[in-house]
């Protein structure tokens, strides 16, 4: 592999650039090049997006297609005027992603604002962050949640505190079928079932915590936390998730789940722009007045947007 690194011209601001690395890796028949920028203005983390180029043997660049790639998500409430989608919406946490050479997520993090109370500045603060570990079928085996920098108090730094981590099971469609969670002794504290429709679209997940009466975990009497319920447009595109959660009576006046009078305790609206991006997320707490879910007077708790980069490969 060859690396290298020189400056971007900025038209934002002609007396600075933007910084970039450059891996290129070469192979038998090809080779690709790999850009990564960092973050602008503050310079304080790479931007976790990427532009890949194929160039095969013969000096051609192959024919490639635009595909965009999450690199930022970033949580917003309403500010002091408390009036949505207004100049002063403040902004709750953001994430940033990144990605190995073969384009999966390898990286995740958290980040809160700092006492400047604005995103995106030198004195955000590391909240947390997770990696994810691929199997040889390139899909997740392991993810692993880090909560604390450790005695050093450096991310990022062999001492770094693991507040959790997952297993991820598939079933033999491919599909994600289960994630078992556990405690950094090794212990499940909680697992997730997901179940598809006939078209493999994910229509239900259901989450369980406490391992029930008989104290074994994957049994009749294992307690349900909450499930979620998952609508799509004939497309394909998913269009919401309904959440019913025990703590806010999810199992209904029956008290069991997964009957007619569960109760939704939140949903989750989301938003897609021309191309069919998923860009934007609401998330609805209360029904509003009117009673009825997904109407205009439904009770926004948060909203996140979604930034995507342009990969070329």
């Amino acid at each position: 592999m060859m690396r290298g690194g020189s400056w971007r011209y900025d038209p934002s601001n002609v007396k600075m650039g933007v910084p970039f690395t450059i891996d290129t890796v070469i192979n038998k028949d090809s080779y690709r090049t790999y850009f990564r920028s960092f973050d602008y203005p503050t310079l304080t983390r790479p931007v976790e997006g990427f532009r890949v180029v194929k160039v095969l043997a013969s000096g051609k660049e192959k024919e490639a297609k635009m595909h965009s790639v999450l690199y930022k998500e970033v949580k917003y409430v309403a500010g002091p005027d408390k009036k949505w989608f207004t100049y002063d919406d403040k902004i709750y946490h953001y994430y940033t992603y990144e990605y190995d050479k073969e384009d999966k997520k390898v990286k995740m993090k958290c980040y809160l604002t700092g006492n400047d109370g604005e995103g995106f500045t030198a004195d955000d603060k590391l909240q947390y962050y997770k990696k994810f570990i691929y199997g040889e079928d390139g899909k997740v085996k392991k993810e692993i949640y880090y909560s604390d920098s450790g005695k050093d108090k450096k991310w990022f730094s062999p001492d770094d505190l693991i507040g959790w981590y997952s297993v991820y099971e598939y079933n033999e469609k491919g599909q994600k079928a289960r994630v078992v969670k556990y405690n950094p002794q090794g212990e499940i504290i909680q697992y997730i079932i997901f179940n598809y429709d006939k078209e493999g679209n994910l229509v239900k997940d259901v989450d369980y915590r406490n391992p029930g009466k008989d104290g074994r975990w994957f049994t009749a009497d294992d307690v349900i936390e909450k499930y979620h319920v998952f609508q799509y447009y004939p497309d394909g595109r998913l269009k919401n998730a309904r959440e019913f959660h025990r703590e806010h009576d999810g199992e209904g006046k029956d008290g069991k789940w997964f009957t007619s009078d569960d109760v939704v305790s939140s949903t989750k609206e989301l938003l897609y722009n021309k191309e069919g991006i998923h860009i934007k997320d609401r998330k609805y707490i209360g029904a509003g007045e009117d009673g009825i879910w997904f109407t205009s007077d439904d009770v926004l708790q948060y909203y996140v947007l979604f930034h995507y980069t342009q990969v070329k490969y």
